[in-house]
């Protein structure tokens, strides 16, 4: 049967009081709305439906960057569309993240995703939600309010406007927190470090 498409034209160097740009349904990631709902509340004039989410929270699955804030990295080596304020290019996107302490430099492997691999270390803010997710077998969570280490737990950590929470294996964490003073660097590849809006789906 014929599949209607509708298309939304924008010339940007003419049309300069308008903006695209990704918004998500609330201020923290387990939540849905309708695309209808969030683009009233963003005072929109089109809004298609962007990039893929886990069904059950909401969350995206795959990166999304809003106004050069990294909401969630990168999973599956899956494409993104980069928004600059010149145009637009895509790409697999590489989250290059480490934190350091204690003098151990230990590579951070995704931001604000659901846990691939039990090797895997991860970031955790309060855009994931209220809490960090529970921990597994021999893992922890690790609370850094300012480069500081605040609690260290293996339950559920409730996350307060600014903290993270680090989660992975102990004995690897265990390295890093001995002096209570962490620091967290995270960087893109020079592709995307001038993108003002990354947004992920599939493949290309």
């Amino acid at each position: 049967k014929p599949v209607r498409i509708n298309i939304v034209e924008i010339n940007r160097e003419v049309a300069t009081d308008f903006e695209v740009k990704p918004a998500i349904a609330s201020s923290t990631l387990p939540n849905k709305r309708t695309v209808r709902t969030i683009a009233q509340n963003t005072n929109s004039i089109a809004a298609i439906n962007g990039g893929f989410f886990k069904p059950q929270t909401g969350v995206p699955l795959g990166t999304l960057m809003i106004n050069q804030k990294i909401y969630t990295g990168p999973i599956y080596d899956r494409v993104a569309l980069g928004i600059f304020d010149n145009g637009y290019d895509t790409g697999r996107v590489q989250l290059n993240a480490h934190i350091t302490g204690n003098g151990q430099n230990i590579k951070i492997d995704n931001i604000n995703q659901p846990r691939m691999l039990s090797t895997h270390i991860l970031i955790y803010t309060n855009i994931w939600g209220n809490y960090s997710p529970a921990c597994k077998n021999n893992n922890w969570n690790i609370l850094i309010r300012g480069n500081k280490v605040i609690a260290v737990s293996a339950n559920p950590i409730k996350i307060e406007n600014n903290d993270i929470v680090l989660q992975g294996n102990k004995e690897i964490l265990r390295k890093i927190i001995k002096d209570k003073e962490v620091y967290i660097n995270i960087k893109l590849q020079d592709e995307f470090k001038k993108a003002s809006h990354i947004i992920a789906a599939g493949p290309y």
